[in-house]
């Protein structure tokens, strides 16, 4: 019986290994199918009316930028869906924006994603979506390793190097982010982000951080790579712990 046992909790354990695993390999949610065929159908012909005049009937892009391929993927990699659709429902199209329904500027959001190649699904994107706001743009594999150009956040010591230089040592690789604000949670996990090995130098970071200055801090930018350096040419400084590894 005890054999017996014994054999059985290993199965179990075997069982939520294999369930974790799966959950971790699992794509994030918007690979799932969050909106029909149908949907972005409609939403191509507000494009058509409505975008095309701007960003092409294929979105590639003239006189407003793409939203499709890379140049869309750099700006909205890790926004949510939610952000996406209040940009459009709010600000779109600049001449007559009330002229579009808020339904026909989520459907229009329905076609962006199907011709970013995220797929369609049984059920349409709607504005009260369980969710909507958690609903991240990002390729399938998860996050990509940012580019030049991406916005990027790191947390590190903040460092003066020589006069009027300064840069985050012993940091964690620059992941790519948002321009939202961090939630509670979020900085509950990068407070617990163990120590990492980057030297990021920091551009235009003012007024000078007198306060910051030897502390841990989270740092967000635009991202540049170089030969010899990582940079973050910096939107914003914040602090993460009162003085570097404590």
């Amino acid at each position: 019986m005890r054999v017996q046992r014994a054999a059985l909790t290993g199965v179990a354990i075997t069982s939520i290994l294999m369930t974790v695993v799966a959950a971790q390999d699992a794509p994030p949610r918007i690979w799932s199918g969050v909106y029909t065929t149908a949907q972005a159908d409609r939403g191509r012909a507000v494009v058509e009316a409505h975008c095309g005049e701007c960003h092409q009937d294929d979105l590639a892009g003239g006189e407003g930028p793409a939203l499709v391929g890379s140049t869309f993927m750099l700006k909205w990699e890790m926004n949510s869906v939610e952000r996406l659709f209040h940009k459009i429902r709010d600000t779109m199209p600049e001449a007559g924006a009330t002229d579009v329904s808020d339904a026909e500027k989520l459907d229009t959001v329905a076609y962006i994603l199907q011709q970013n190649g995220f797929p369609a699904g049984s059920t349409e994107l709607t504005e009260s979506a369980s969710g909507l706001a958690d609903l991240r743009i990002m390729p399938r594999g998860g996050p990509s390793p940012p580019r030049s150009g991406a916005l990027v956040q790191a947390v590190g010591c903040l460092r003066e190097v020589k006069p009027n230089a300064f840069a985050l040592t012993g940091a964690t690789d620059p992941k790519v982010t948002t321009r939202e604000p961090l939630t509670a949670a979020d900085k509950e996990e990068l407070s617990k982000a163990m120590p990492g090995s980057q030297t990021i130098e920091l551009l235009s970071v003012y007024p000078r951080p007198e306060a910051l200055m030897n502390n841990t801090v989270l740092a967000k930018g635009l991202f540049i790579k170089t030969a010899s350096a990582i940079r973050i040419n910096v939107t914003s400084l914040e602090l993460m712990h009162l003085q570097c590894g404590q």
